[in-house]
């Protein structure tokens, strides 16, 4: 039995193991992407052409600035050719050899095959401090065997177990190589879990659970177990439903408390203040396993909810997490579905985007992209399930190279951070008036580099939407370069309206600011015992409404005059006479010219809004009486009511008479 004092002893220097090794992230930064803010603006280039390669070839993608190698292919390799999960480790501890399905040892140079094992193995994981061992189970024994000489050797006998499993499936061992929990599943009526010391070969507890779970595992720490559990009675041999829980107990298998509420796909890690932490998918959250503490890694608010595509919101991310980088603490593996119609239908295939990045443990959403997978994620064979490195500089993935041309086999794929070349962005403004800001700030850039572009509007000026390289109206946009690139904002200027008010009466709108182009129609509407007489400033006219195109700053003036009202800038303006008053359908109007002129003879009704246009000609010297037909443009009798005619001499107006007259149904 061992006491917790002791239990604490072996955290406190697994914990110091562990973090020492932080010193190496300035050697390590070197070769990863940099660090940006978490963004999705990855629409346009899911379906970007690059070809699938052949196997150990080698292909770029110049818009992430990483390199991904075919490492798996069935006609090289033996039975499986995929790594066997995301807290798997796929590296040997010096990260010399790669194991890919059951059998296969690659060199970790160049990733071709250095041998085939043809030993069976059940649940096998790498030693974490000597490089050429790795544990199995075999039978009812657990196991360990040197890769490189194939000398196997028996560690302990678990008589009854007849198929010793490591976890199962996802259970590892203590980072010391100390701890194990090896199980053994009894049909459908339970598993049987033991807790045993390698170093000194002593089995410290063995627990019978009778209802299922989904795995065990020792803390990389070798502080505590954590044991994936189903809900009471939710398993039977049909399978399992609902959320469960995980839940944490010692290494006596005595209870602890629940570490979480939910069986997600999840790992352990080291956050960036040293705390040693468990992370769980869908959505993406981090639990302290000393406090209980959890912080949301994306918060689930502005990131990972469904939702549509279109909203403003980042979307649904779901997938598998890998804390296997114990060398760079303070990152973990992430290789997600990055769903942007979850829950709105029109999905292309499972999620349209499968992407892999590292996250930042301290809750600001900082990333470091890995690029695509490239997968359908069709079939849970074909899901990344992506395992980081145990320096955290590159990862190995499952695709079926969905999307980029020549779909093939469901392989193995290593990708891994590696730029090119730099590239330059040059920025201007299409339209209107305003900048562009970059961060990082101008020049020449990395291929890779998350470049985040912000429109910034001068004063009467707002953003209007983006060309050239990048498009849409979101503000800033986000883009990867991966060759010389220029963008372009695009800027609308709002110009003032201001209208003047003389007589009696207002007009709609009143005023205001409206963007370039925009058509304003005004509308002048006499007070009583006025009519709208005619614009001036800006526009000269006397139609009602009237269009205004704002093109630049506008100042009209409305007139409104009294109804019986004469304005005679010329004072040897002729009489006029109107008549019948009230009228029918036939009215006359008789002028004498002193001299020739153009006569314009207009019909409103009394808002101001023109009927028609009677007369609009020119007249000789003399006496003139004109008849017309009471209807509107579309020549319709116009209906029975207040009216008034508009009498005009002269191209510019230079005399004007208004007369009102009653239109009646005789």
């Amino acid at each position: 039995m061992i006491k917790y004092q002791t239990l604490k002893t072996i955290s406190f220097f697994s914990l110091l193991f562990v973090s020492l090794l932080i010193g190496k992230q300035s050697l390590i930064a070197q070769t990863l992407p940099p660090e940006t803010p978490w963004n999705n603006p990855y629409t346009a280039h899911k379906n970007m052409a690059l070809a699938n390669p052949g196997y150990l070839e080698t292909v770029h993608d110049s818009v992430f600035g990483v390199d991904i190698t075919k490492i798996g292919d069935k006609a090289y390799l033996t039975g499986s050719v995929l790594h066997a999960y995301s807290k798997v480790q796929a590296w040997n501890s010096d990260m010399s050899l790669v194991w890919l399905g059951f059998n296969n040892l690659l060199n970790g140079s160049d990733y071709s095959l250095k041998k085939t094992l043809n030993v069976s193995m059940k649940d096998a994981r790498w030693s974490n401090t000597e490089p050429n061992i790795r544990y199995f189970g075999s039978g009812d024994y657990l196991k360990k065997i040197d890769v490189i000489t194939e000398e196997i050797t028996t560690l302990h006998e678990f008589p009854g177990y007849s198929s010793v499993t490591i976890g199962p499936w996802e259970g590892n061992i203590s980072a010391d190589d100390r701890y194990v929990v090896v199980t053994k599943i009894s049909g459908d009526a339970g598993i049987k879990a033991a807790v045993y010391d390698i170093k000194n070969d002593t089995v410290l507890e063995e627990k019978d659970f009778p209802n299922k779970f989904d795995w065990a595992s020792v803390t990389p720490w070798g502080d505590y177990i954590v044991i994936n559990e189903f809900d009471e009675g939710e398993f039977d041999k049909h399978g399992f439903s609902g959320q469960g829980a995980t839940n944490l107990y010692t290494l006596n298998l005595e209870f602890v408390r629940k570490l979480s509420d939910r069986r997600a796909h999840a790992d352990f890690a080291i956050d960036t203040d040293g705390n040693r932490v468990f992370v769980e998918m869908c959505d993406i959250r981090m639990i302290n396993i000393e406090t209980g503490e959890i912080r949301d890694l994306l918060p689930a608010t502005g990131y990972t909810k469904g939702i549509c595509s279109g909203s403003g919101e980042n979307p649904w991310i779901c997938g598998h997490v890998s804390g296997r980088n114990f060398n760079m603490p303070g990152w973990v593996l992430i290789s997600a579905g990055i769903d942007e119609c979850h829950s709105c239908g029109g999905c292309d295939g499972y999620f349209n985007l499968t992407e892999i990045f590292l996250l930042k443990f301290d809750g600001s959403g900082t990333v470091r992209h890995l690029g695509f997978t490239r997968s359908s994620y069709g079939s849970y064979e074909a899901e990344a399930k992506a395992v980081v490195s145990p320096d955290g500089t590159k990862a190995i993935f499952t695709s079926d190279w969905h999307y980029g041309g020549n779909e093939g086999d469901v392989v193995d794929y290593l990708v891994e951070f590696n730029p090119k070349e730099t590239h330059s962005v040059s920025t201007s403004v299409d339209k209107g008036f305003g900048s562009v800001k970059l961060y990082p700030e101008g020049g020449n850039y990395p291929e890779g580099t998350l470049i985040t572009a912000t429109a910034i509007p001068d004063e009467n000026n707002i953003f209007a939407g983006w060309s050239k390289y990048v498009s849409g109206t979101n503000n800033p946009v986000y883009f990867r370069i991966g060759t010389d690139t220029s963008i372009a904002a695009n800027f609308r200027t709002l110009f003032s309206l201001h209208v003047t008010i003389v007589g009696s009466g207002s007009v709609v709108p009143s005023g205001g600011s409206y963007l370039d182009g925009t058509t304003k129609t005004l509308t002048a509407n006499p007070d009583e015992g006025y009519v709208f007489s005619g614009w001036s400033g800006d526009i000269n006219d006397t139609i009602n409404p009237v269009q205004v195109v704002m093109d630049a700053e506008k100042n009209i003036t409305a007139t409104f005059i009294p109804v019986t009202s004469v304005d005679k800038l010329n004072v040897n303006g002729p009489e006029l006479k109107v008549y019948p008053n009230p009228v029918s359908n036939y009215l006359t109007v008789n002028y004498t010219l002193q001299e020739s002129s153009s006569v314009k003879i207009l019909l409103f009704n009394m808002l101001g809004r023109e009927v028609n246009v009677l007369l609009n000609e020119n007249r000789q010297t003399g006496n003139h009486t004109e008849t017309f037909s009471l209807e509107n443009e579309s020549g319709e009798n116009i209906p029975d009511g207040d009216y008034f005619i508009k009498f005009q001499l002269g191209t510019n107006h230079t005399y004007t008479v208004t007369q009102s007259i009653i239109k009646v149904n005789k």
